[in-house]
């Protein structure tokens, strides 16, 4: 049998440069993360020194890995004997110990050397007989490598960035924002090196492959640790951050991470107070008073914010009648149908706090031409755009004012009849003789659904106090659910009605309802009389763009709705 020898080996040099390959590849992992937080901590020279540190190392790299490539083989023939002899050692078949082929060469093992020879197909048959092909899950192998180095990396980068967090406190005074991030990255780098001992154990005494979901799910799990366990940090900007604790908010500047130098602190946050930001301002709400504190600069004064938007209205597009009106220097706010008169708060050179019926709401001046409104209680959005001119027409505003101020006193009667008649009636354990009627109405809904009981209040209410005859289509635009216990509930709802046909207004109110069993007893009134107390059951949710809060009225019949 031919042997035509292409490369002899000895196998504990190339073991040697198997080590210094994989110490290469360690270090090129290792400055990679730092390349990446370097980026994350603003350190762009350590990056940019470290990606030239990889170049190196890349370039020196190619003389390790380079095999030599014979264009010509040494002709060797294998004895009677099943030896053969080259390079002055005897190499005896029976020591062979596996073999490894490809398309155009087959790796002989033996104990101290490798024999790359060229391939046939007649010497692989003489192979078989002393000996089996080795690596045969080549490809299983090459997937198991790629997942081991990114869970190598995966580890580096929380190396690295502990490594970095450290010298930023230690070298420009910073501090550490959550120590349950840095907990969590120690765990992280626990939770790397404790797969890849598993998958050598498991191998090593059970002779059983498990590295590769091993691996993947240990990879999945890296990236979703910071997801399920939360570092309590609030990212203002690129810069800022904040968090709440202990009744204290504490602003960091020069954030990097899970560091950052503290920049102030605001002290005696109590534990029913709703905080929050908005557009770089934290805001804290406690009975009805607001605290605010702005990361902007201030360089105006209330007075010159007003003036540099001069006289107009903005208003909505969405048909919600949020109108915000600037008039000699005079703003007024109209949500609903009540257009008042409000005394802005400065807040900064971009953004105006009023109170309206007892809810907050921050002005944000986009430009000449745009604002946001936006509501602390409910969360809730507007966009408004300008329109010039005068809001009120010269010939039509007494009359429209005295509309306006007649329909609100009659509502206002209507509101606190309807309010006393509800609580009276709650008081009251058995509910069997109550009947609907225009103020207080009773219904029966099994479903666990508290939005479509909701729905069914409102429209029976609507239905009831017809006394027009008109066609009247209402959409509920939004539900924010409060409940007092598990049995009462306050609702704040946004709802829209069109008259006939005709384009109508907006309606801020409140649902007052009480569930006996299947049963429910509720009322609509303004938001004046929602409860001061009680937890809330949900955030707002959006009806707007669902045709099942659409309904339609005529006369005091439930009919198709117009949509």
């Amino acid at each position: 049998m031919e042997l035509h020898i292409k490369e002899c080996i000895h196998r504990n040099i190339q073991k040697e440069k198997i080590k210094t390959i994989t110490r290469v590849l360690f270090l090129i992992l290792f400055l990679f993360s730092l390349i990446i937080n370097g980026i994350l901590f603003d350190y762009f020279y350590l990056s940019t020194l470290a990606s030239v540190c990889v170049l190196l190392f890349v370039f020196s790299s190619k003389k390790l890995v380079k095999k030599n490539e014979q264009i010509t083989s040494d002709l060797v023939i294998i004895d009677e004997q099943n030896r053969f002899f080259y390079q002055n050692i005897i190499f005896e078949m029976n020591d062979l110990e596996n073999y490894v082929s490809n398309k155009t060469t087959i790796s002989l093992f033996f104990k101290d050397f490798c024999l790359v020879v060229e391939r046939n197909e007649k010497l692989i048959r003489y192979l078989d007989h002393y000996t089996y092909e080795g690596d045969h899950g080549n490809n299983s192998k090459n997937k198991n490598m790629i997942l081991l180095f990114i869970l190598l990396e995966c580890a580096f980068l929380s190396l690295s960035s502990f490594i970095l967090g450290g010298y930023y406190c230690l070298i420009e005074h910073a501090q550490v924002i959550s120590y349950r991030a840095v907990i969590l990255e120690i765990v992280k780098i626990v939770l790397v090196l404790g797969s890849i001992l598993i998958a050598v154990v498991v191998k090593r005494y059970l002779n059983k492959r498990i590295h590769f979901p091993l691996y993947l799910c240990t990879i999945i799990l890296y990236f979703a640790l910071p997801f399920i366990i939360s570092d309590h940090i609030t990212q203002l900007n690129d810069d800022y951050s904040y968090t709440l604790n202990n009744h204290e908010i504490t602003i960091y500047k020069d954030t990097k991470q899970y560091y950052g130098k503290i920049y102030d602190q605001l002290s005696g946050i109590k534990d029913d107070a709703k905080t929050g930001i908005y557009k770089d301002v934290i805001y804290v709400l406690n009975n009805k008073k607001i605290k605010t504190y702005t990361l902007n600069e201030n360089q105006s004064t209330k007075k010159n914010l007003i003036a540099q938007y001069g006289s107009g209205y903005y208003k909505d597009q969405e048909g919600k009648q949020c109108i915000f009106f600037i008039e000699d220097e005079k703003c007024y706010f109209q949500k609903g149908v009540q257009m008042e008169q409000v005394d802005p708060v400065y807040v900064n050179d971009e953004m105006l706090y009023i109170e309206y019926r007892d809810e907050g709401y921050f002005v944000y001046f986009k430009n000449n031409m745009e604002i946001d409104v936006y509501s602390i209680e409910s969360d809730a959005k507007y966009q408004l755009a300008f329109y010039s001119g005068n809001y009120f027409d010269e010939k039509e505003d007494e009359e429209i004012a005295k509309k306006i101020q007649e329909r609100e006193e009659k509502n206002k009667a209507i509101y606190q009849r309807r309010y006393e008649k509800y609580k009276n009636i709650i008081q009251q354990e058995d509910i069997s003789n109550v009947q609907s009627d225009q103020d207080v109405v009773k219904i029966t809904n099994d479903s666990m659904d508290i939005y479509e009981v909701v729905l069914d209040i409102d429209r029976e209410i609507t239905r009831l106090n017809n006394d027009e005859g008109a066609t009247l289509d209402v959409q509920i635009l939004s539900v924010l659910v409060y409940s007092k216990n598990e049995n009462e509930y306050g609702i704040y709802i946004q709802t829209r009605a069109d008259k006939d046909g005709e384009s109508g207004y907006g309606y801020d109110e409140v649902i007052l309802m009480k569930k006996y069993g299947d049963n429910y007893i509720g009322t609509r009134v303004s938001n004046e009389y929602m409860p001061s107390t009680g937890t809330t059951n949900n955030g707002a949710y959006d009806t707007s763009q669902t045709t099942k809060f659409l309904y339609r009225v005529k006369g005091h019949e439930i009919v198709e709705n117009g949509w």
